[in-house]
Protein backbone atom coordinates (compact mmCIF):
# COMPACT_ATOMS: atom_id res chain seq x y z
CA UNK A 1 0.00 0.00 0.00
CA UNK A 2 1.43 3.38 -1.01
CA UNK A 3 -0.81 5.58 1.15
CA UNK A 4 -1.81 5.03 4.76
CA UNK A 5 -5.59 4.50 4.86
CA UNK A 6 -6.20 3.53 8.46
CA UNK A 7 -9.33 3.24 10.55
CA UNK A 8 -10.03 6.18 12.84
CA UNK A 9 -8.93 5.65 16.44
CA UNK A 10 -10.50 7.60 19.30
CA UNK A 11 -8.23 10.14 20.96
CA UNK A 12 -9.26 13.00 23.22
CA UNK A 13 -7.39 16.10 24.24
CA UNK A 14 -7.79 17.75 27.60
CA UNK A 15 -6.33 20.49 29.79
CA UNK A 16 -4.37 19.55 32.91
CA UNK A 17 -2.37 21.33 35.63
CA UNK A 18 -3.77 24.76 34.75
CA UNK A 19 -6.04 25.33 37.73
CA UNK A 20 -4.53 28.76 38.47
CA UNK A 21 -5.67 30.18 35.12
CA UNK A 22 -9.03 30.39 33.29
CA UNK A 23 -9.13 27.58 30.76
CA UNK A 24 -10.79 29.92 28.27
CA UNK A 25 -7.41 31.48 27.43
CA UNK A 26 -6.23 28.21 25.86
CA UNK A 27 -7.12 27.59 22.22
CA UNK A 28 -8.66 24.39 20.93
CA UNK A 29 -6.53 21.81 19.17
CA UNK A 30 -7.66 21.80 15.54
CA UNK A 31 -7.05 19.82 12.39
CA UNK A 32 -4.54 21.28 9.99
CA UNK A 33 -6.06 23.72 7.48
CA UNK A 34 -8.59 21.81 5.33
CA UNK A 35 -7.56 23.88 2.31
CA UNK A 36 -4.92 21.24 1.67
CA UNK A 37 -7.71 18.84 0.66
CA UNK A 38 -8.32 20.93 -2.46
CA UNK A 39 -5.23 19.31 -3.94
CA UNK A 40 -7.18 16.02 -4.09
CA UNK A 41 -3.83 14.31 -3.80
CA UNK A 42 -3.98 10.94 -1.94
CA UNK A 43 -0.63 11.68 -0.33
CA UNK A 44 -2.24 14.75 1.26
CA UNK A 45 -5.67 13.35 2.10
CA UNK A 46 -4.13 10.29 3.77
CA UNK A 47 -2.61 12.47 6.51
CA UNK A 48 -5.50 14.90 7.04
CA UNK A 49 -6.80 13.04 10.11
CA UNK A 50 -3.30 12.73 11.52
CA UNK A 51 -2.05 16.33 11.56
CA UNK A 52 -3.23 18.82 14.22
CA UNK A 53 -2.18 22.24 15.50
CA UNK A 54 -2.94 24.57 18.39
CA UNK A 55 -2.40 28.32 18.36
CA UNK A 56 -0.41 30.11 21.04
CA UNK A 57 -2.15 31.37 24.18
CA UNK A 58 0.46 34.13 24.40
CA UNK A 59 1.24 37.03 22.06
CA UNK A 60 4.80 37.83 23.08
CA UNK A 61 8.33 38.37 21.78
CA UNK A 62 10.94 36.26 23.56
CA UNK A 63 14.71 36.74 23.82
CA UNK A 64 17.05 34.31 25.55
CA UNK A 65 20.73 33.53 25.75
CA UNK A 66 23.79 33.68 27.99
CA UNK A 67 25.30 36.80 29.48
CA UNK A 68 28.51 36.41 31.48
CA UNK A 69 27.84 32.65 31.47
CA UNK A 70 24.43 33.17 33.14
CA UNK A 71 21.16 32.41 31.30
CA UNK A 72 18.68 35.21 30.72
CA UNK A 73 15.14 35.41 29.35
CA UNK A 74 13.31 38.57 28.36
CA UNK A 75 9.75 38.92 27.14
CA UNK A 76 7.65 41.73 25.73
CA UNK A 77 3.94 41.21 25.24
CA UNK A 78 2.00 42.94 22.49
CA UNK A 79 -1.01 45.24 22.86
CA UNK A 80 -3.19 42.14 22.48
CA UNK A 81 -2.67 41.62 26.22
CA UNK A 82 -3.60 43.87 29.14
CA UNK A 83 -0.73 44.78 31.47
CA UNK A 84 -1.77 42.89 34.59
CA UNK A 85 -0.05 40.98 37.35
CA UNK A 86 -2.05 37.92 36.33
CA UNK A 87 -0.58 38.07 32.81
CA UNK A 88 2.98 38.32 34.14
CA UNK A 89 2.29 35.31 36.36
CA UNK A 90 1.00 33.34 33.37
CA UNK A 91 4.05 34.20 31.26
CA UNK A 92 6.54 33.45 34.01
CA UNK A 93 4.94 30.11 34.85
CA UNK A 94 4.73 29.12 31.18
CA UNK A 95 8.40 29.70 30.33
CA UNK A 96 11.18 27.46 31.57
CA UNK A 97 14.84 28.07 30.72
CA UNK A 98 17.12 25.03 31.04
CA UNK A 99 20.87 25.53 31.24
CA UNK A 100 23.02 22.51 32.05
CA UNK A 101 26.39 23.65 30.73
CA UNK A 102 27.89 26.54 28.78
CA UNK A 103 27.16 24.92 25.41
CA UNK A 104 23.50 24.00 25.91
CA UNK A 105 20.52 26.27 26.53
CA UNK A 106 16.86 25.37 25.99
CA UNK A 107 13.63 27.33 26.31
CA UNK A 108 10.48 25.37 27.07
CA UNK A 109 7.08 26.96 26.47
CA UNK A 110 4.90 24.92 28.77
CA UNK A 111 1.30 24.12 27.95
CA UNK A 112 -1.60 22.34 29.66
CA UNK A 113 -2.56 20.16 26.67
CA UNK A 114 -2.59 16.38 27.07
CA UNK A 115 -3.90 13.46 24.98
CA UNK A 116 -5.96 10.58 26.34
CA UNK A 117 -6.64 7.32 24.50
CA UNK A 118 -7.33 3.68 25.24
CA UNK A 119 -5.54 2.59 22.06
CA UNK A 120 -2.10 1.27 23.02
CA UNK A 121 -0.71 1.64 19.50
CA UNK A 122 -1.30 5.37 19.11
CA UNK A 123 1.86 7.46 18.94
CA UNK A 124 1.94 11.25 18.77
CA UNK A 125 4.92 13.26 17.54
CA UNK A 126 5.45 16.98 18.04
CA UNK A 127 6.78 18.57 14.87
CA UNK A 128 8.22 22.07 14.27
CA UNK A 129 5.48 24.73 14.29
CA UNK A 130 5.51 27.60 11.80
CA UNK A 131 6.85 30.22 14.23
CA UNK A 132 9.17 33.12 13.51
CA UNK A 133 12.43 32.40 15.34
CA UNK A 134 16.16 33.08 15.08
CA UNK A 135 19.25 31.23 16.34
CA UNK A 136 17.27 28.35 17.82
CA UNK A 137 15.83 25.06 16.63
CA UNK A 138 12.64 23.29 17.64
CA UNK A 139 13.10 20.07 19.62
CA UNK A 140 10.66 17.39 18.34
CA UNK A 141 9.62 14.36 20.33
CA UNK A 142 7.18 11.46 20.36
CA UNK A 143 5.53 9.04 22.77
CA UNK A 144 2.47 6.82 23.23
CA UNK A 145 -0.19 8.70 25.24
CA UNK A 146 -2.11 5.53 26.24
CA UNK A 147 0.20 5.05 29.19
CA UNK A 148 1.67 8.52 29.51
CA UNK A 149 -0.87 11.31 30.08
CA UNK A 150 1.28 14.39 30.39
CA UNK A 151 1.18 17.99 29.18
CA UNK A 152 2.95 18.68 25.90
CA UNK A 153 5.40 21.55 25.58
CA UNK A 154 7.03 23.55 22.79
CA UNK A 155 10.81 23.51 23.25
CA UNK A 156 13.67 25.26 21.46
CA UNK A 157 17.43 24.80 21.73
CA UNK A 158 19.81 27.68 21.07
CA UNK A 159 22.10 27.09 18.08
CA UNK A 160 24.96 29.52 18.71
CA UNK A 161 25.41 29.93 22.46
CA UNK A 162 27.35 33.16 21.89
CA UNK A 163 24.39 34.87 20.26
CA UNK A 164 20.90 35.79 21.40
CA UNK A 165 17.94 33.66 20.27
CA UNK A 166 14.46 35.04 19.59
CA UNK A 167 10.97 33.56 19.23
CA UNK A 168 7.74 35.34 18.37
CA UNK A 169 4.54 33.79 19.73
CA UNK A 170 1.29 34.98 18.16
CA UNK A 171 -2.35 34.21 18.88
CA UNK A 172 -2.98 33.33 15.23
CA UNK A 173 0.06 31.06 14.84
CA UNK A 174 0.48 27.48 16.08
CA UNK A 175 3.07 26.96 18.80
CA UNK A 176 2.48 23.21 18.78
CA UNK A 177 1.95 20.87 15.84
CA UNK A 178 1.11 17.20 16.31
CA UNK A 179 1.37 14.25 13.95
CA UNK A 180 -0.19 10.87 14.81
CA UNK A 181 1.04 7.55 13.47
CA UNK A 182 -2.51 6.72 12.36
CA UNK A 183 -5.77 8.52 11.60
CA UNK A 184 -7.52 9.70 14.75
CA UNK A 185 -10.94 10.97 15.73
CA UNK A 186 -9.78 13.79 18.00
CA UNK A 187 -12.10 15.71 20.31
CA UNK A 188 -12.12 17.52 23.63
CA UNK A 189 -12.93 15.84 26.93
CA UNK A 190 -13.16 17.37 30.37
CA UNK A 191 -10.48 15.79 32.54
CA UNK A 192 -11.93 13.32 35.02
CA UNK A 193 -10.57 12.77 38.49
CA UNK A 194 -9.06 9.49 37.30
CA UNK A 195 -7.25 11.25 34.47
CA UNK A 196 -5.97 13.95 36.82
CA UNK A 197 -4.80 11.40 39.37
CA UNK A 198 -2.95 9.33 36.77
CA UNK A 199 -1.35 12.43 35.24
CA UNK A 200 -0.26 13.61 38.69
CA UNK A 201 1.74 10.41 39.06
CA UNK A 202 3.72 11.40 35.94
CA UNK A 203 3.86 15.20 36.17
CA UNK A 204 7.37 16.57 36.91
CA UNK A 205 8.83 13.06 37.35
CA UNK A 206 12.00 14.10 35.57
CA UNK A 207 12.70 16.57 38.36
CA UNK A 208 13.40 13.57 40.60
CA UNK A 209 14.65 10.70 38.45
CA UNK A 210 16.78 10.13 35.35
CA UNK A 211 16.34 7.38 32.74
CA UNK A 212 12.55 7.35 32.85
CA UNK A 213 12.34 3.98 31.05
CA UNK A 214 13.78 2.24 34.11
CA UNK A 215 10.83 3.04 36.36
CA UNK A 216 7.91 4.00 34.06
CA UNK A 217 6.32 0.54 34.50
CA UNK A 218 5.57 1.52 38.10
CA UNK A 219 3.24 4.18 36.72
CA UNK A 220 1.83 2.15 33.84
CA UNK A 221 0.87 -0.74 36.13
CA UNK A 222 -1.50 1.63 37.98
CA UNK A 223 -3.32 2.83 34.86
CA UNK A 224 -7.11 2.27 34.91
CA UNK A 225 -8.31 -0.17 32.26
CA UNK A 226 -10.39 2.47 30.46
CA UNK A 227 -10.38 6.26 30.41
CA UNK A 228 -12.73 6.94 27.51
CA UNK A 229 -15.58 4.46 28.01
CA UNK A 230 -18.92 6.19 27.25
CA UNK A 231 -17.07 9.41 26.32
CA UNK A 232 -17.15 9.26 22.55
Amino acid sequence: MIFNKTKLSDVKWTILHAEKFPQGIFNNIEKYDKQILQTKCPAVTSIYNRLYTVNSFLDVDLEFGLKKEEPYLNYKFTDQHPSTKALHNLINQSLNLKHEDNSRLELQIQSPYAFVTDDKDIEVVSTPPNLEHENCVYIPGGFKPHSWIRPLHSSFAIKNINKQATIKLRFDKPFLTFFFNTSVNLGYVEATEEMKSYSNSIFTLLNYRKKIESFCMNVISRRPAKFLEHRK
